[in-house]
């Protein structure tokens, strides 16, 4: 029958519960030994004491050295305190030891001897308390619990490893870094969670690898027969209405596919973020520059500070917001604020105020929507929520206005 289980838990309980009961045995035998050890003791000095005095006085010295005793007069002070009892409790073995000629009492923890031999009556103090050797087991048995709870903590030291490696791993994969995978092989609680927390990590790699083989053959899929498609256009005569509309379908088509590719990159780029401060309105110049806006379609407002962010994600953030702001504007437009605490976006619109919420998640709608900011502000709210940022979007005065706020 093992003792033991694979329970971590109610191996604890097992030993708290042995402990509680070695506890209690060591109170009271160490409790109960002292007091029966000390009433042998006194009684075998006293009947000692008898023989030596009867018999050989020459080892009465060597023998009061060794039991830490000297002898005192009748007339000394010990015998006048009114605290004075009778060490021997027992009636019966009282009278025996009094025929004997040995009486023995107690003061203030102390044992006195009473030896008379011969009609001569000798006195004896004990220099030590009676339960000094108390501290002799108390000491024996602190070191006995002191090296039980040792090996106590050693025991759930070692079973908590696994805990302390999978806390490890846990923050590891929040933060996107690479996690170490080491199967434990003990089969208690925290080593069943540390091996499903491990079987769990490697089957996401597994279905991100599928992911990403999925989304490189669908762009590579589609991308084939729109090339194909835009230019059959070429053919179109320039006098066919539906030339424009094809053209800027092809368009609007290539630039959901372009970032279809971009949220791929946000999942790999999510495992190398590079957070330091940068100059926003440096960032800005250098998306307007590679965007190649006329300058007059755009205004900006700026003071010039730094923000902690990763660049190359929050450059894909500036990058989708302008060309939002840009394609919905009624006038061709668009108004950049950047602030300490925020940069916003503002394009002119006829239309009525946007559901951000809708907006967010448009990706899943059609693309041909007119209404659909498409992939653009799902991708900037993914970078919204990895900086920590938030998006606020308002409608004020005919203007939309998306804020990212630090």
């Amino acid at each position: 029958m093992k003792l033991f289980s694979n329970s971590l838990v109610s191996n604890v309980r097992i030993l708290a519960f042995i402990l509680a009961i070695l506890i209690s045995i060591l109170l009271g035998v160490a409790f109960k030994t002292t007091q029966l050890y000390s009433k042998k003791e006194q009684g075998v000095i006293a009947i000692k004491l008898l023989n030596i005095i009867q018999n050989n006085k020459t080892e009465l010295y060597t023998f009061l050295k060794d039991k830490d005793l000297k002898q005192v007069d009748k007339n000394s002070t010990i015998f006048m305190r009114k605290d004075l009892e009778d060490f021997i409790s027992d009636d019966d073995i009282r009278d025996i030891s009094a025929k004997m000629g040995i009486k023995i009492y107690l003061i203030n923890s102390r044992v006195v001897f009473d030896i008379s031999v011969n009609g001569a009556t000798y006195y004896f103090y004990s220099n030590k308390t009676l339960y000094s050797d108390v501290v002799l087991y108390f000491v024996l048995y602190l070191f006995l619990l002191l090296l039980f709870l040792s090996l106590i903590y050693i025991f759930v030291k070692n079973s908590l490893k696994p805990l302390k490696k999978l806390n490890k791993n846990i923050e590891a994969f929040s933060n996107n870094k690479e996690v170490k995978v080491e199967y434990e092989k003990q089969s208690d609680e925290i080593s069943k969670l540390a091996n499903a927390f491990y079987r769990a990590y490697e089957n996401s790699i597994k279905i991100k690898k599928q992911k990403d083989i999925f989304t490189k053959a669908i762009m590579h899929e589609l991308k084939t027969p729109l090339t194909k498609a835009k230019f059959l256009t070429h053919f179109m005569s320039d006098e066919d209405k539906n030339k424009d509309r094809f053209n800027n379908l092809f368009d609007q088509m290539s630039k959901e596919m372009l970032r279809l590719g971009e949220l791929d990159k946000i999942s790999y780029k999510m495992q190398k973020l590079e957070f330091k401060k940068y100059n926003l309105k440096s960032m800005l110049d250098e998306v307007l520059e590679a965007l190649m806006i006329d300058e007059n379609s755009y205004e900006v407002e700026y003071d010039n500070f730094l923000v902690s962010l990763d660049y190359t994600l929050f450059i894909m953030l500036v990058k989708n917001l302008i060309d939002n702001a840009l394609k919905y504007s009624q006038d061709n437009k668009i108004k950049i604020i950047i602030d300490k605490n925020y940069i916003s976006f503002q394009n002119k619109a006829k239309d009525k105020a946007l559901d951000i919420d809708i907006v967010k998640n448009a990706y899943f709608g059609e693309f041909s929507t007119h209404n659909s900011y498409g992939l653009g502000l799902y991708l900037v709210d993914e970078i919204v929520n990895i900086h920590n940022f938030t998006l606020e979007y308002s409608f004020k005065d005919k203007l939309h206005i998306f804020k990212v706020c630090f």
